[in-house]
């Protein structure tokens, strides 16, 4: 054999083994792509799973909340009227609401006393409102509201501490 063809053979050793390295190398490439692959799947399972579980939770307390709200305002129904006719209203252009659907705030027809839209605004936010706020609930100035508000007031049906304005629960 001439060094030639020894240095072909050798060459042709190289080339064969640089082959099998590259392919070595593309596996453990496509080996790790499909393990990272699978890795954000189950990631995103995960995290899917936990959003489905926190929009369960969230909803149950949404149902809570709704329900509560419900019986609250069952129970401001009942104190609705009483509290209007204190302050001068028609008792028979008033009527009592157990649920919330009638109010419609923002379109001024309305056909309850501005007694009894104004302390339904006020107990539907037992955090406080201030006068815009309830003028903003009902659609309406809230400087028209003045004297309502503080007939409510003295009335003991609500209460006034700074700006804000509280519901009294009886």
């Amino acid at each position: 054999m001439s060094k030639q063809e020894d240095f072909g053979d050798e060459i042709e050793d190289i080339v064969t083994t640089r082959k099998l390295l590259v392919r070595r190398m593309r596996a453990d490439v496509h080996l790790a792509l499909a393990q990272h692959r699978a890795a954000r799947k189950k990631k995103r399972s995960d995290t899917g799973a936990s959003l489905r579980r926190r929009r369960a939770e969230v909803a149950a307390a949404v149902g809570n909340v709704r329900y509560e709200r419900r019986l609250m305002v069952d129970r401001v129904g009942k104190n609705i009227v009483s509290a209007a006719v204190a302050c001068g209203s028609d008792p028979t252009a008033m009527q009592t609401r157990g649920d919330y659907s009638n109010f419609r705030p923002a379109n001024g027809l309305v056909q309850d006393s501005d007694e009894q839209n104004v302390l339904r605004a006020i107990r539907a936010h037992p955090e406080g409102l201030t006068m815009a706020e309830i003028g903003n609930e009902m659609g309406v100035d809230w400087r028209g509201l003045v004297g309502v508000v503080q007939c409510l007031a003295e009335t003991g049906t609500i209460e006034r501490i700074d700006e804000l304005i509280y519901p009294v629960w009886k």
